[in-house]
């Protein structure tokens, strides 16, 4: 007795999808001119928060059981205000002033120390190819701390390869096209970070994820990805051989669709991994050991040159997406990119389909998830239509301090535990369904929290139950 309605909820999710393949202001398949860098000039500023987060683990096998294990985890968060002091011919910053407002290293979650205090002047310049620091002040030193690890999260570059040269700049590309880097340019990117590798062992493609509106300034979302093996592992244990290394680059960027100022967030996540054997005569004879290194990086710019002239609560829309899990990338023939917006859609899309594992693997684990796919699969061609329609769904985010009407005059406000790091509220366009769909990081990845759907479905099917037996 529970389909009809079951049918319903898919047909009000196949309107919302039509619904964006139809109205005016969404033109997110018109072709957008993708370039990955903006010129920047003298005296620019802009708020930079940034966390790296670097994970070493050490893994040794004998046979089928893990004999030894090892993991390390450290984090360094950083907010400052940055001055452009110096550009190159590009617009590439060569020497740039940075104002501390937090410089912390952690080690397993505990404040270790201070990198440097806060109200610290720091000049980062370019100096033959290197990023150097030095205290802003004449006969003032930095801290050991801060000489050691600023370079691990503050990188100025000059060099010939530039993402606008491997992914190519100013192309036309239509939102969820993809398509591959420059070999020649990836592979001069590449050999500086080790010369060994092969053409024939490296990859990398990019993707215009889509296009999100921030007041009135849109905003185009980018990903990309690197793969390849190396011959550099990233930490080599004692009396072994190396069997093989793989590297893996993965990042997102979001810039204004005008490029009036350059990205606006990014994340970046490199991951080494090694395989060793146990030298023959040693200890460790008879051991297979596998070493990674993972550093995950997260960075937020606050431009104020425009920030200015947006409402105050609209600074809180400059989100970072998430990161991609090297793991789940096998090759680069399918890049796992989920963003919140893209598993919103892939949900969507699960349902008015009746896709289960579409549904299992795009909502939070749920002991009554079945109720989403019951009800009848759409022929292949309006499986079709509705795939290619869900691409035009452009969704907003909310802030804290938004606030949505509700129906018998009640307000949903929007609070810091509703929108926070780990949790977004994705709405629809022209508010078609009147509550927020949350979106939470589950795992490393962003999962649709599906509770209220499934609510909601469980009430219409008892509404529908009890009226079949009124009219009986």
């Amino acid at each position: 007795m529970d389909r009809q309605p079951t049918r319903s909820w898919r047909l009000m999710l196949a309107l919302v999808i039509g619904f964006g393949a139809v109205a005016p202001a969404l033109a997110e398949n018109e072709p957008h001119r993708v370039r990955w860098s903006a010129p920047h000039h003298v005296g620019q500023t802009w708020q930079l928060r940034q966390d790296l987060t670097q994970v070493q683990q050490k893994i040794a096998r004998r046979g089928n059981e893990i004999a030894d294990q090892k993991i390390e985890t450290t984090r360094i968060e950083l907010a400052a205000r940055v001055e452009v002091l110096e550009v190159d011919k590009l617009g590439r910053e060569t020497r740039i002033l940075m104002t501390i407002d937090k410089a912390l290293l952690r080690t397993e979650g505990q404040l270790i120390d201070e990198i440097a205090k806060p109200g610290t002047r720091i000049v980062v310049e370019l100096h033959e190819g290197k990023t150097t620091f030095r205290h802003a002040e004449e006969g003032r030193t930095l801290p050991e701390l801060a000489f050691r690890l600023l370079p691990r999260v503050i990188k100025l570059t000059d060099g010939p390869v530039t993402f606008d040269g491997l992914f190519g700049a100013d192309l036309p590309r239509e939102v969820g096209s993809t398509w591959e880097g420059d070999r020649e340019r990836l592979m001069e990117f590449l050999h500086g970070l080790d010369p060994t590798i092969q053409a024939e062992d490296a990859s990398a493609m990019a993707e215009l994820v889509g296009v999100a509106t921030v007041g009135e300034r849109e905003f185009l979302d980018v990903r990309f990805a690197m793969s390849t093996r190396s011959a550099t592992p990233p930490i080599t244990p004692r009396d072994t051989l190396p069997m093989g290394t793989t590297l893996q680059i993965e990042g997102t960027a979001r810039f204004p669709a005008d490029y009036s100022t350059g990205e606006v967030s990014h994340t970046l996540r490199t991951r080494a991994v090694g395989k060793f054997q146990g030298k023959s005569g040693t200890a460790n004879e008879g051991y297979v050991f596998e070493t990674s290194m993972t550093e995950s990086q997260r960075t937020t710019r606050d431009y104020e040159a425009w920030q200015a002239k947006l409402p105050a609560d609209e600074s809180r829309v400059v989100p970072v997406a998430a990161v991609v899990s090297a793991d789940d990338v096998v090759g680069l023939d399918r890049p796992k990119f989920d963003g919140p917006e893209e598993v919103l859609r892939r949900f969507l899309l699960a349902t008015v389909t009746n896709d289960r594992e579409g549904i299992k693997q795009a909502a939070l684990p749920h002991a009554e998830t079945a109720v989403l796919w019951r009800g009848e699969t759409p022929s292949p061609s309006m499986a079709k239509r509705l795939k290619d329609q869900c691409r035009a769904i452009r969704f907003t985010r909310l802030g804290v301090g938004d606030r949505i009407p509700l129906p018998g005059g009640r307000i949903y406000l929007v609070t810091k535990d509703h929108v926070n790091e780990d949790r977004v509220l994705l709405t629809f366009p022209d508010g078609i369904l009147t509550l927020p769909i949350p979106l939470v990081r589950h795992e490393d990845r962003w999962r649709v929290d599906a509770a209220s759907v499934i609510r909601s479905l469980k009430t219409a099917a008892r509404d529908a139950n009890r009226d079949s037996r009124a009219i009986d």
